[in-house]
């Protein structure tokens, strides 16, 4: 029998058809976007020369992101829309009411995190927090400088020390372990 032969077969759309499909693809995958606050850490010391301090049990504003997304400022349920007030009436009491803080200096806002608790609870408190500090650098800086503390250019290196030196960011963060749990 003889044997035939096999027609040959036209690869040339075969590129076309792949690059549409790859272009396709490309435009309607999304990609994940991260959700996070920008903080500047500062550098690591392996041999700190500070002792640590102790700080009185009034003087530290106890913020608990729960199991289920929900938030307790010293041990009371409380709303993420007040956390930022709260937070700036604990930060700038100056030992008028004796639940609060006995100054500015000696206050450090805690925030406890459930391992369990939503990242989005945790994201919100943390953001709420830091807009208070916020707040009370741009207060400070428009009563001495005229302008908010995020507004000072490069050259105004001087000012904007004095503003951080003045409010500095005081926030002890912790994952909930077995003692905070029980």
């Amino acid at each position: 029998m003889p044997r035939r032969e096999l027609p040959p077969v036209n690869a040339g759309s075969m590129a076309d058809i792949a690059f549409t499909l790859l272009i396709f693809f490309l435009v309607s995958t999304t990609l994940a976007t991260d959700k996070g606050e920008r903080v500047k850490l500062p550098k690591y010391d392996p041999n700190p020369n500070q002792e640590p301090t102790e700080v009185s049990d009034y003087n530290v504003f106890a913020v608990d992101v729960l199991q289920d997304g929900s938030l307790a400022v010293e041990g009371n349920n409380f709303q993420y829309q007040e956390l930022k007030k709260e937070t700036v009436k604990f930060l700038t009491n100056n030992g008028k009411d004796p639940n609060y803080s006995e100054s500015y200096d000696a206050a450090v806002v805690n925030i406890r995190t459930h391992p369990d608790a939503p990242y989005e609870a945790y994201l919100e408190a943390y953001s709420n927090v830091k807009s208070a500090f916020d707040l009370l650098r741009d207060d400070y800086a428009m009563s001495q400088y005229g302008k908010k503390y995020d507004d000072f250019t490069e050259s105004e290196k001087e000012a904007s020390s004095d503003v951080r030196q003045k409010y500095k960011l005081k926030i002890a963060e912790k994952v909930m372990d077995e003692d905070d749990l029980s």
